[in-house]
């Protein structure tokens, strides 16, 4: 199976959201460009809807993502939810 079908599969049900951290293992930044990259190749039918997020701390970068199909009813909560526990995240005391 190809990316695309993997997807597909995966969202037959719309409830699902993957929600995804890049391991912080210094190659991060490649993996996060990579995903995107196949992210915007595999999507260009607009199926699904992916936000990204970094947060920096102690000057390493964490970078987080969510997919989610784009038919989904609770769009608007979903991104609303991953925005704010991505400031939550960033408020956190070190």
């Amino acid at each position: 199976m190809g990316l695309l079908a993997d997807l597909n599969e995966f969202f037959k049900n719309n409830n699902s959201v993957i929600f995804f951290l890049c391991n912080p293992d210094g190659k991060q930044h490649v993996r996060n460009y990579l995903f995107n990259k196949w992210f915007d190749k595999y999507n260009n039918q607009g199926l699904y809807i992916k936000h990204n997020a970094i947060i920096t701390v102690e000057c390493t970068n964490y970078f987080f993502s969510i997919i989610y199909s784009a038919n989904h009813a609770s769009t608007n909560i979903i991104t609303k939810m991953f925005n704010s526990s991505i400031v939550e995240l960033d408020n956190k005391p070190e």
